[in-house]
């Protein structure tokens, strides 16, 4: 999903794995673009994913990560805490401004 561009974008690249620590996930983001914010958000796994969470909103909070700097996440994009044996989709994107640019 792109807003505020209608640029085509490289898509920002993640892995994800279960988290050293109880209830987390452990992700490790890669930036694709200069001049964006990389970021990152976990859902719940549902048999219809969302493309991607969207990038604000009453509730919704990404998390601001580093290029290939693997990160620990215990809430989902909208704050709840993470569940063990919950499976779950995480999303990295790049953001400009509050808006991200590609997902």
């Amino acid at each position: 999903s792109v807003q505020g561009s209608t640029a085509a974008a490289a898509a920002p690249t993640l892995a994800a794995i279960p988290g050293s620590t109880p209830n987390e996930v452990e992700v490790t983001a890669s930036v694709s673009n200069a001049g964006t914010t990389l970021k990152v958000a976990c859902v719940p796994a549902t048999p219809s994913l969302p493309t991607c969470p969207d990038a604000t909103g009453a509730g919704i909070t990404w998390t601001p990560a580093d290029d290939d700097v693997a990160l620990q996440i215990g809430t989902t994009v909208d704050g709840t805490a993470m569940v063990a044996g919950t499976s779950y989709t995480c999303y990295a994107a790049e953001f400009v401004g509050t808006d991200y640019r590609v997902c």
